[in-house]
């Protein structure tokens, strides 16, 4: 690891960009996750992390990165996992 610090010279900007993305984002993710929990109910807010990974799979294509049959795949089972446990 030390390594690739020493021979790519963007690995120290890469490296605080991400470090800077990982504190706020959990700085800002934390209070706001617990403020829900506090509002909605712990199962409700549990199965928002369910929903994440299709959150990030739409920014991926915002970015333009391309989806395979596998990726819906996925999403369909998170959601089903999700209304599974949400049903009553």
């Amino acid at each position: 690891v030390l390594e690739v610090f020493k021979t790519k010279p963007d690995a120290w900007n890469d490296f605080a960009s991400v470090a800077t993305l990982s504190i706020l984002g959990t700085a800002t993710a934390l209070p706001l996750y617990n403020w829900l929990a506090q509002k909605t109910g712990v199962l409700f807010a549990s199965t928002l992390t369910f929903v994440m990974p299709i959150i990030s799979l739409a920014w991926g294509l915002y970015d333009g990165e391309s989806l395979g049959i596998q990726h819906f795949a996925s999403m369909l089972i998170i959601l089903t996992g999700v209304y599974l446990v949400r049903k009553k």
